[in-house]
């Protein structure tokens, strides 16, 4: 039997007996070997270093990841790509091309990362995550690396006042309260190669047109709704203030005059642009996954 040459995996999903269903065709305990037990290349601690790509097609990106990860040496430099995509929508090794309902003009691009269908669109941060898990603590089991990914999108959540939450076979982050309790806010896909190097990444959404959502089935879910950062932000704004939870909102209500004070919550829910967020998810990846 060939030995293992890549794995596809959405985020949560274990290694299936079947390797055929894992998007790979040899053994999984081969591959898990390879990532678990490892030793890590180097005593030294591995940079990860933020490129900022702007806003280019998918396809350029898709081509250009692939490039560097085969072009990749022990001492290849770990990097996270920001980039801001035209309209498309993706296909993951394990999707099935019904899902995408009407693509009203929209390009559709099979890829070769784990899970379903998703909608990558102006107004999105979009982070590939090009880096070698063999590297310091990064060695270990794949789903624990996705966590960390995941922790990152709650945590720059929590930056803007939003709480985010997992849920339990259906991979990404969705909002945890509040009137839109349930709406998915972030997507994940990877790709991560036997040799320990990832690809693909997380796509966190901060104001877009929300609209192509709803001509697919979102990572292969009917009717699921699809919100981002600012909707959730503006809706939040419209709703009671919880002032005991809010101790900056809780300040300023006990010193200062009724006109102040809208002003200063007007300020403290102002939407972030997306050059801001597209850096808070980046700092916060780098932290976890240094």
């Amino acid at each position: 039997m060939p030995s293992v040459t890549s794995l596809s995996i959405s985020p949560g999903q274990e290694l299936n007996p079947d390797p055929k269903k894992n998007g790979f065709t040899v053994k999984p305990d081969k591959l898990t070997q390879s990532l678990v037990h490892c030793q890590p290349m180097s005593t030294n601690s591995f940079h990860i270093s933020l490129i900022q790509r702007g806003r280019e097609p998918f396809a350029a990106t898709f081509a250009a990841m692939r490039a560097y990860t085969d072009a990749r040496t022990a001492q290849s430099e770990d990097q996270l790509w920001i980039v801001e995509h035209d309209p498309v929508f993706t296909l993951g090794l394990a999707a099935d091309p019904s899902h995408v309902l009407n693509a009203h003009g929209i390009p559709v691009i099979q890829t070769d990362r784990g899970g379903e269908v998703t909608y990558h669109g102006p107004g999105q941060v979009v982070i590939y995550l090009l880096l070698d898990l063999r590297r310091n603590k990064r060695s270990g089991l794949v789903k624990e690396f996705v966590r960390n990914i995941e922790q990152a999108v709650i945590n720059t959540l929590e930056k803007y006042h939003l709480s985010g939450e997992r849920k339990e076979g259906a991979p990404g982050i969705y909002l945890s309260d509040g009137a839109l309790a349930g709406a998915k806010i972030a997507a994940l896909g990877l790709k991560v190669r036997a040799s320990g190097c990832t690809y693909h990444g997380v796509s966190l959404n901060v104001g877009m047109d929300l609209a192509p959502f709803s001509y697919i089935n979102p990572c292969g879910y009917a009717d699921m709704a699809c919100t981002d950062i600012h909707t959730a932000m503006r809706i939040t704004a419209n709703q009671p203030l919880n002032t005991a939870a809010d101790p900056v909102i809780n300040t300023v209500i006990n010193s200062v005059n009724n006109k102040l004070m809208h002003n200063v919550i007007h300020a403290h829910c102002a939407p972030p642009t997306l050059p801001e967020v597209q850096m808070t998810l980046a700092k916060q990846l780098q932290n976890l996954l240094t």
